[in-house]
């Protein structure tokens, strides 16, 4: 179990990389990547929200 966390953390990171530099495709999949592994973490599903916001797609809100 910790295993599976520490390689969603791990995702969810590189996620977050990808955000900063506007790499938003690979960005919002880490972040699935990660909330597939953890889909109790709400800020995975908040930087979610955050890059659909910042997409314009309210879709997949």
């Amino acid at each position: 179990m910790k295993n599976i966390f520490e390689k969603s953390k791990k995702i969810f990171s590189e996620g977050l990389d990808c955000l900063v530099k506007d790499e938003f495709i690979y960005a919002e999949k880490k972040f699935l990547e990660s909330y597939k592994l953890t889909p109790d973490r709400i800020s995975i599903v908040s930087n979610l929200i955050q890059l659909y916001i910042k997409l314009e797609n309210p879709i997949k809100l």
